[in-house]
C-alpha cells in the first residue's frame, strides 16, 4: 500500500496518488523541514556570494547573510542527525560529522561577520 503521506484515501478505501503539485508540501514532517532549511541556507550563501562580487556591497550585510545561512544549515543538520537516530550506523556517523562541520562553520561565519562590522 502506498505511503499515506503520498496518497489520498477516499472513503471507500481506494487510494489515489496525489499529483506532484500537492505532494511536496508537508510541513508536518521533519524531513520536509530539513530540506527547506538546507535550501534556505543555500539561497543565503548564493545571494551573499553574488553580492560580495562588488566592492560597493555593504560588508556587514553580507556577513549577516552568510551567518544566517549557516544557522539554517546547522538547524537542518541537527534535524538530519535526530532523524538518523534509529538508522544504520553509517548514517548516524555521517549525520554527526555533518552536524559538527556546521557548528565549526557557524564559528567561522560569525568571525567573518564580526570582521565585516569592524571594517
Amino acid at each position: 500500500m502506498p505511503d499515506t503521506d503520498a496518497a489520498l484515501t477516499h472513503g471507500t478505501g481506494d487510494v489515489t496518488e496525489r499529483g506532484p503539485a500537492v505532494s511536496w508540501w508537508r510541513p508536518h514532517r521533519k524531513d520536509w523541514w530539513t530540506a527547506a532549511l538546507f535550501a534556505v541556507g543555500s539561497i543565503c550563501f548564493a545571494g551573499a556570494s553574488f553580492a560580495s562580487q562588488w566592492a560597493s556591497a555593504p560588508r556587514p550585510e553580507i556577513g549577516v547573510t552568510f551567518f544566517a545561512g549557516s544557522i539554517a544549515f546547522t538547524v537542518a543538520s541537527f534535524l538530519q542527525l535526530t532523524a538518523s537516530a534509529g538508522g544504520p550506523r553509517g548514517d548516524r556517523i555521517a549525520a554527526l560529522v555533518q552536524f559538527a562541520g556546521t557548528l565549526f562553520f557557524n564559528v567561522s561565519t560569525f568571525a567573518g561577520m564580526q570582521k565585516g562590522f569592524d571594517a
